[in-house]
């Protein structure tokens, strides 16, 4: 990890790869209902010991101390909006050619089979 950049596409690989483990099986119908519902449920901070890659993000901070509670609402703020464009543009992709049954499409959720960076959490 060399900087802001590279974790801020950790994070959002992360959530992109939940996102596709919650749309297996969904139809094109659901699908946005249960975009909502991850997005709402979906409040993590990076630096929390829940998060899988927490320690890329925790040895960014500076001093080594957890972030004030206003720069912690600021990221959920901002994570907020990512999120809900990330998972836009990932629908549009999934139901774009869909399976004859009305699921998203067999190759973009093949990857909810695959671990994240071996990451059993």
């Amino acid at each position: 990890m060399k900087g802001a950049a590279d974790r801020l596409i950790l994070y959002l690989t992360h959530y992109t790869h939940h996102l596709i483990k919650k749309l297996v099986g969904v139809t094109q119908d659901k699908a946005k209902s249960v975009v909502i519902d991850l997005q709402t449920s979906y409040s993590v901070l990076p630096t929390d010991s829940s998060f899988p890659f927490s320690a890329f993000y925790s040895s960014a901070l500076k001093g080594g101390t957890a972030p004030s509670a206003e720069e912690a609402e600021r990221f959920l703020e901002y994570s907020k909006q990512l999120r809900y464009e990330l998972s836009m543009r990932v629908l549009e992709k999934v139901y774009q050619f869909p399976e004859a049954n009305g699921t998203g499409s067999k190759y973009w959720l093949m990857f909810a089979k695959q671990d994240l960076l071996q990451n059993k959490k």
